[in-house]
């Protein structure tokens, strides 16, 4: 999957896991076999340059889904859930069908909530449903595309892969960026000259 992306955007795109898994490909299969059959899931982390953040792939056996999907934290510059959400909204594309999702993500013990990038679009009022008294602290966007029998076939689930995973970069992962805090400003107020006087005085003597 790194090598396709790698491919379509001309530069290097690695797969991001521990260093642990790095150094040993007994100890890396090991892994993948116990989520694959514990949470019955194949999952991939890609590590995009420059890009808002690392890129998500899970495969569910479960749903017989792909979902593909970015995570960046809420700008903390906005007050409102509403305003936080169109700030994500304006990054993304107005024409972004039903399989692209907006999962919410609370602070404290409050369960994600999640509504198609078109609801969000029409209503951004829906992110408030229910969380009025809480600020969404970041978004994960995502696209999911149900597989069914497709994913069976493997000829068919190893070319749907490697046609959604760069089809959703192209649509979301590249027109997003990861909010930043801002560089504290400099305060627009007058000190007077005593004052420094007084304040160099009282460096030089602490003790007067």
């Amino acid at each position: 999957m790194s090598l396709i992306m790698t491919r379509k955007l001309d530069t290097l795109v690695c797969e991001k896991i521990s260093k642990k898994l790095v150094s040993s490909s007994v100890e890396r299969r090991k892994s993948c076999l116990e989520v694959l059959s514990t949470e019955n899931e194949l999952r991939c982390v890609l590590d995009v340059p420059d890009a808002a953040s690392p890129l998500s792939v899970c495969v569910s056996l479960d749903t017989r889904s792909i979902s593909i999907g970015m995570y960046i934290r809420a700008p903390e510059d906005r007050v409102s859930s509403k305003a936080r959400l169109n700030w994500l909204l304006r990054q993304l594309p107005n024409d972004a069908s039903d399989h692209y999702l907006i999962r919410f993500f609370w602070p404290g013990r409050a369960q994600p909530t999640q509504a198609t990038v078109p609801q969000a679009k029409e209503n951004p009022d829906i992110i408030e449903k229910d969380r009025k008294h809480l600020q969404v602290s970041g978004f994960e966007v995502l696209a999911v595309h149900k597989m069914g029998a497709r994913l069976g076939q493997q000829a068919n689930f190893i070319s749907d892969l490697e046609s959604f995973v760069p089809d959703y970069y192209e649509v979301i992962g590249q027109n997003l960026t990861a909010w930043k805090k801002p560089a504290p400003r400099v305060k627009d107020e007058s000190v007077s000259i005593s004052e420094i006087s007084n304040e160099a005085d009282a460096a030089v003597n602490p003790m007067d």
